[in-house]
């Protein structure tokens, strides 16, 4: 038998609230030390989970693409990128299903 979950929902100052502290933690992570994969890998997850653009164009995009050799790193920079409307208007590029966009 197939369950389905209820769907979490929250209100908009909880969220923005959760954003603003976990970014403002992460960007402290990164601030402390630019070099930490952990902390990068993180603010990529953290730009995809709350579609936060300006994160990932002004810190992350910087500091992934440095790492050309960590595929971990790339794999999850490019996860955003595909995803990410702003970035492939950017790059003429499309995910779309029904062709370029």
């Amino acid at each position: 038998m197939l369950r389905l979950r209820q769907a979490r929902v929250t209100s908009l100052a909880k969220w923005e609230d959760a954003k603003k502290r976990d970014g403002d933690e992460l960007l402290e992570r990164l601030h402390r030390d630019p070099n930490d994969r952990d902390a990068i890998l993180r603010a990529i997850q953290f730009s995809l989970a709350y579609q936060d653009e300006p994160l990932f164009d002004n810190v992350v995009e910087a500091l992934a693409g440095e790492r050309t050799g960590d595929a971990a790193i790339q794999a999850s920079s490019a996860t955003r990128m595909a995803i990410s409307p702003l970035a492939q208007r950017r790059s003429g590029v499309s995910c779309r299903a029904d062709g370029p966009g």
